[in-house]
Parts: C-alpha cells; sequence; structure tokens
C-alpha cells in the first residue's frame, strides 16, 4: 500500500511541476497577454528620453565652485535620464592626430572617436543619445562632483590626467545617428 501512495505522490508532485511550468510560460509569452507589460525598448523609448537641442543641453548645465568643490548638474536630468540631443550640424572636422572628429552645433561640440566626417556634414540634423550619470573626482585639493554624458566618462584617472586638455573621451559614433 506504501508503493501506491508513494506512486500517487509521484504523480502528483510531476503534474504540479509540469502545471507550473506551463504556467510561467505562459505568463512570459507577450504575443498572448496584448504585451500590457511589453518590457520592449523600441515601444517606450520616446516616453523615457528628454529631447533637446544642444544649446538647452548647454544651458541646462549649471556649474558651481564652492571652496574645493566644483559642482556640475543640470537643472531638468539627473542619474540615468536618457538625453536625446537633437540638433544640426554646424561644423564637422577630424583631428587625425588624436583619432577624433569634433561635431558643432551653434553653441556646443561633441566629440566622438575616430574619423566620421564622411558620414556626416554641415546642415545634418542628428541626434546624439545617451545616458546621464554621476561622478566624482578629485585632483589635487578640488573634488569635482559631476553629472554628464555617460560615454563621455572614462575613469577618475583619465579625467584628472586630461584636465588641462579634455578631460571627457570621445563618445562612440554609435550613439550619433541622422534624423
Amino acid at each position: 500500500m506504501s508503493v501506491g501512495c508513494n506512486m500517487k505522490k509521484m504523480i502528483i508532485t510531476i503534474f504540479m511541476c509540469i502545471s507550473m511550468v506551463l504556467f510561467l510560460a505562459g505568463c512570459n509569452d507577450e504575443s498572448t497577454n496584448d504585451n500590457l507589460y511589453d518590457t520592449n525598448d523600441d515601444n517606450v523609448e520616446d516616453e523615457n528620453i528628454k529631447t533637446m537641442t544642444a544649446e538647452e543641453f548647454a544651458n541646462d548645465l549649471a556649474v558651481v565652485t564652492d571652496g574645493n568643490v566644483t559642482t556640475m548638474g543640470y537643472g531638468s536630468l539627473e542619474d540615468k535620464d536618457t538625453v536625446a540631443i537633437q540638433d544640426t550640424i554646424d561644423n564637422i572636422s577630424y583631428d587625425s592626430e588624436n583619432d577624433m572628429t569634433t561635431i558643432k552645433f551653434s553653441s556646443e561640440a561633441f566629440y566622438f572617436e575616430g574619423d566620421i566626417s564622411n558620414e556626416y556634414q554641415i546642415g545634418d540634423e542628428v541626434k546624439i543619445t545617451d545616458n546621464i550619470t554621476h561622478v566624482t573626482a578629485k585632483y589635487g585639493s578640488t573634488t569635482y562632483d559631476m553629472e554628464m554624458l555617460e560615454n563621455y566618462w572614462e575613469d577618475e584617472q583619465y579625467f584628472t590626467s586630461h584636465l588641462s586638455t579634455n578631460p571627457y573621451k570621445p563618445l562612440p559614433s554609435n550613439i550619433i545617428q541622422k534624423v
């Protein structure tokens, strides 16, 4: 009698496990839930991205020095926000010595890795999409408490060793696109 009872328990356990797996698989199948909880970034991207011109982006940044602390922060952006800077190119040039392309808008310039000067031209409307990150760096007695484009930040050592020229690494070319 105990063999039959154990067999029933085993069959019930297997049935419950299979039922649970089927249930969970059905809950994760987006094609059957009308995409109520669709996590596809393409569908929600525009709602979560703050779009501004290069001038608006530059004007949104406030720099305050108080003693040995320099704070750079955005008024309408914060850590982990996604920003799309959409504007028309005023000038573009490639610096072969540093292997980077400078794209200038009316009030702001952005630096990109490599030579992308053949892909864009003056008058092109482009969009640069990146996240905002919050970082801190110390150089001498000064502490820099900053918000910036995530892809501009390499690390504290890079920042401090390039502080006299350009402490931000060039942006990857895959974050800019024509509109």
